[in-house]
């Protein structure tokens, strides 16, 4: 305020001021039309803008939609497909009964204490190696399929469903028959030949040996002391360095894929004089080596931890069951208890078990867990963390802002 100056508003200043806006209004009337129609053209490009802008969020919105449809419909197509695997080699091929076990009845009849002896120990060894592979076969399938199903999903059918467009579906990267040789079924299953199980059973096997030498079949086993051996083997398998390296000696996830030259001898026993298969090869070759960068990913790990911890927790939750006292938790059903204000469950109290009563119970459960296989898959492929890496897998972490439709 102190820099203004009344000679500011003198007349002939006020004066010049209302003849310029004179001629400014003199201008408009003038050339109504040009202003008029840069105002209109102005209007039509923000009207465009805005019109084109919410078309691409639309079309941004339909697409996820498109791709979410599809993942969910082959995450649920891999469920079946494993079902329909684990069926096939366990339930009917029998391929668990490569792990001999002995009988009760031919360890209490053998006279000889050395012999007696080795069977005791081969009883506890084959029932506990049986358990691990199965609670161990069930999430490596089901995780091992999705990322199969996935990897295939992004390079032959992402572009289709994101454009609707059949022209994209036929210009497919992965043809039908390196498809058909990648992805494992009930008829093309590489894990589940006899030499790549043999040897997943093996390597199992030997280390359940060492675990169990102090474990006494004449013994008695607590629930939690259980448990506490469970988590002692299971150490042995799932740390990262061991289980995430295919290169590792101890690492359960090599057997779920062939080595190089694996895939070189099945792609050149394929060769014919018209196709000589070198594309194919390739291509192959690139699906494997991304499962192997997937496989020493920390996401995978996070995502093989949790399904073999779904896994466990299934057989653990049931075994529990075996453990309560009958006789004890009726002696607690009779106790009157004083009203309360919350409702109560009281744990049903559990009692220690002899090992040799122990070990059929476990061998039963084993066979309720190959029953009731299809819910603790359900279970696996239900979770956020492996959705969340088979969606990434898919999509190849697509920015679907920067789609062009």
């Amino acid at each position: 305020m102190e820099n203004f100056q009344f000679e500011d508003l003198s007349p002939n200043k006020v004066n010049k001021v209302y003849q310029d806006l004179k001629k400014f209004g003199s201008f408009l009337y003038n050339h109504k039309m040009g202003v008029f129609l840069v105002s209109f053209s102005s209007g039509v490009a923000y009207l465009y803008h805005n019109i084109t802008q919410s078309h691409k969020r639309k079309q941004i919105k339909l697409a996820k939609e498109r791709v979410m449809t599809y993942f969910e419909s082959t995450q649920k197509l891999s469920e079946r497909e494993v079902d329909a695997i684990i069926t096939k080699f366990i339930d009917e091929n029998k391929i668990l009964d490569k792990i001999q076990t002995p009988s009760l009845a031919s360890i209490r009849s053998e006279k000889d204490p050395s012999e007696k002896l080795k069977l005791t120990d081969q009883l506890k060894v084959s029932i506990i190696t049986k358990l691990f592979s199965v609670l161990y076969i069930i999430p490596m399938v089901t995780i091992f399929n999705r990322l199969q199903i996935n990897l295939i999903g992004k390079y032959c059918y992402l572009d289709y469903v994101l454009y609707k467009d059949q022209e994209q579906h036929s210009m497919r990267l992965i043809n039908q028959q390196t498809e058909s040789n990648f992805i494992n079924s009930r008829n093309n299953c590489y894990f589940f030949k006899d030499i790549n199980f043999s040897q997943f059973i093996n390597l199992i096997q030997e280390q359940i040996k060492i675990s169990l030498k102090d474990w006494k079949i004449d013994q008695q086993s607590s629930f939690e002391g259980f448990l506490k051996l469970l988590i002692n083997i299971r150490n042995n398998f799932e740390k990262k360095e061991i289980i995430a390296s295919i290169s590792s000696d101890n690492s359960l996830l090599k057997y779920l894929i062939p080595t190089e030259e694996e895939i070189d001898n099945l792609v050149q026993s394929q060769k014919t004089p018209e196709n000589d298969n070198d594309i194919e090869y390739q291509n192959l070759k690139m699906l494997y080596n991304e499962i192997r960068n997937i496989f020493e990913s920390q996401k995978f790990y996070d995502v093989l931890k949790d399904s073999i911890n779904q896994s466990f927790l299934e057989f653990t939750k049931n075994l529990r069951e075996d453990f309560e006292s009958t006789e004890l938790k009726k002696q607690i059903d009779s106790i009157v208890l004083p009203d309360l204000p919350i409702e109560m469950e009281i744990p049903k109290p559990l009692v220690t078990m002899h090992n040799i009563i122990l070990l059929p119970k476990i061998n039963k459960q084993i066979g309720n867990i190959i029953v009731n296989k299809k819910s603790i898959i359900e279970k696996i492929g239900s979770t956020d963390l492996i959705n969340q890496l088979n969606y990434s897998v898919l999509t190849n972490d697509l920015d679907f802002n920067k789609v062009q439709f």
